[in-house]
């Protein structure tokens, strides 16, 4: 009789126990649960790989284009985008390649070699961060969070697709 009340007992606690640990995702797609910390898993060097689901140079292109609008043709070469976040609470957005824009009357080319140096700390609840960068804040909200790959959405509800590297 009292193994069979010790096996409901650890059957209950195990049942808890994995509901709990179910709960812990602090973001929506996850990871259900981490060793590291947080912040652990968010310093390092990250690279865009993706804006809203296209490659950056593809993404880049069509925010040119609305933005020069249908008579100007975008060229982009070599663009890469990178954050260094570190521990400490700087953080450094670096943009690199080659943009060209051309109609019939105007060309130009635009080499970037961009390093913008900010602040990022957490949000209240730790489900993103705020960034300044020079006075320009900012808030991410991040949707997955783990060792090697970041999923964030600005405040316009773009989303971006990160590697570390």
């Amino acid at each position: 009789m009292k193994i069979r009340n010790n096996s409901k007992t650890l059957i209950a606690m195990g049942t808890l126990c994995l509901f709990i640990l179910s709960s812990c995702s602090k973001y929506e797609d996850g990871p259900a649960l981490s060793i590291r910390t947080k912040t652990a898993r968010l310093t390092g060097e990250w690279e865009v790989i993706e804006i809203d689901g296209e490659n950056v140079e593809d993404a880049m292109i069509s925010e040119m284009e609305e933005e020069y609008g249908s008579s100007f043709d975008v060229e982009i070469s070599g663009f890469k985008q990178s954050f260094e976040i570190e521990k400490g609470g700087d953080i450094t957005m670096i943009s690199e390649g080659t943009i060209s824009i051309s109609s019939e009357y105007y060309s130009s080319e635009i080499d970037l070699d961009d390093k913008e140096k900010g602040d990022w700390e957490w949000t209240d609840d730790k489900d993103g961060i705020e960034v300044d960068f020079d006075g320009y804040d900012t808030e991410f909200e991040i949707l997955r969070l783990t060792n090697k790959e970041l999923i964030f959405e600005d405040e316009d509800g773009v989303e971006y697709t990160c590697e570390k590297i």
